[in-house]
């Protein structure tokens, strides 16, 4: 009962660990995009 629960928390906390590096990948890609196609002060404006 210890291990099924240990197991699903884990699985779990993997879940949010990938879900949360794919927000912030996807904050930084727009972010330089907008830099991209912006001058340096849209950055800024973030």
């Amino acid at each position: 009962m210890e291990k099924e629960k240990a197991d699903r928390i884990v699985s779990m906390l993997n879940w949010v660990r990938f879900i949360i590096l794919v927000l912030f990948l996807t904050f930084v890609f727009v972010g330089l995009t907008k830099a991209a196609a912006t001058p340096l002060d849209g950055m800024w404006l973030l």
